[in-house]
């Protein structure tokens, strides 16, 4: 009978060990992907990944055809591309007198961003 509940408290001490490994296995594992987790989004938050594309075939501007003067580019449906992009392409465009043809070349610019 001694035996037997000697053997009983081993088992017993050897499962416990076990959950209490088991434990802090888990508790590991979850910290490592927190960690994981935080510098994902470091690196979300810091760089935005852009391929180096091909500059667009641009038609050529015609100097002596009529044009108006674009004072400003509101847009809210270019949700892909940062500001810094965006304002960097309007910006050649802005406070100029621009053609159809400006206006063509302004949105193969912004297209040639998403290919």
């Amino acid at each position: 009978m001694k035996k037997v509940i000697f053997f009983a408290m081993i088992l017993s001490l050897a499962t416990f060990l076990s959950a209490e490994q088991n434990i802090a296995s888990k508790h590991e594992y979850k910290e490592n992907q927190k960690e994981i987790f935080r510098q994902l989004q470091k690196q979300r938050d810091h760089t935005i990944p852009f391929k180096k594309i091909k500059e667009p075939r641009l038609l050529p501007s015609k100097k002596n055809k009529k044009c108006f003067l674009l004072k400003k580019i509101e847009e809210n449906s270019i949700t892909l591309i940062n500001n810094k992009k965006k304002k960097e392409i309007f910006d050649k465009f802005t406070n100029k007198c621009v053609t159809i043809t400006d206006l063509i070349n302004l949105t193969n610019m912004l297209n040639a961003l998403y290919i």
